[in-house]
């Protein structure tokens, strides 16, 4: 578990993903099209490579090229895990917009970092995001909800900070809980490998030894 200080100057949305059409960042930048002029200071930041489809990347560099030129989307590349804590430290909400995901561990590092998440409802997002009242979710695919719920989380800073607590609080536990499902695996490897340990020793004990064949010396 880690936490990191709020180092917030402008409302940023942050996007952290391979940049191809299954994550969805032309939902996400379609939903701020819909919203970017409200506020000259939003402002989406893309963390990720696009070996899967650099067409795709090229697409979205092109089509929002004037957010580029305004200072409202920076595309980023790809990030070592430390520079990422820091955009994550910058940013005020992480957007995950993706038609698929299973468990993506940077929500739940975002959560931990005190961001609310806004995304899609994929995966096990419902659970992990939801239930705590971490954030927003909607349907895959909507930008207009997506903007909507962007919308909602970018004015209001105190609804940020409670989303925030909330996701902290969350992950907190679940690295709790993690850590304690590790040790108690760890203790029945350890039960496991005495008993082992005892049964390999009263084996030995019960085991008669043969007794060598007599050689006989023969002279030459």
């Amino acid at each position: 578990f880690f936490e990191l200080p709020d180092a917030q100057t402008r409302p940023a949305v942050l996007f952290v993903a391979q940049i191809s059409r299954r994550k969805g960042l032309h939902v996400l930048l379609d939903a701020f099209e819909r919203i970017a002029d409200e506020d000259p200071a939003y402002q989406v930041r893309v963390v990720g490579g696009a070996a899967e489809d650099p067409a795709y990347e090229a697409e979205m560099r092109a089509r929002y090229a004037h957010r580029v030129a305004r200072g409202q989307l920076a595309f980023l590349g790809p990030m070592r895990h430390e520079e990422l804590y820091g955009e994550m430290s910058r940013c005020s909400v992480l957007c995950l917009s993706s038609f698929y995901e299973a468990s993506p561990l940077v929500v739940v590092e975002a959560m931990a970092a005190g961001k609310p998440v806004v995304g899609t409802r994929v995966g096990d997002l419902e659970a992990v995001v939801e239930s705590a009242g971490a954030g927003r979710l909607v349907a895959p695919g909507d930008p207009g909800a997506l903007a909507a719920a962007l919308r909602l989380v970018l004015r209001d800073p105190a609804l940020r900070r409670d989303m925030g607590a909330r996701g902290r609080a969350a992950a907190r536990l679940r690295a709790e809980r993690t850590r304690a499902a590790r040790l108690t695996v760890d203790v029945y490897h350890d039960i496991l490998a005495r008993e082992r340990g005892r049964r390999d020793v009263r084996a030995g004990s019960h085991s008669v030894a043969r007794p060598e064949p007599t050689r006989t010396v023969t002279g030459r």
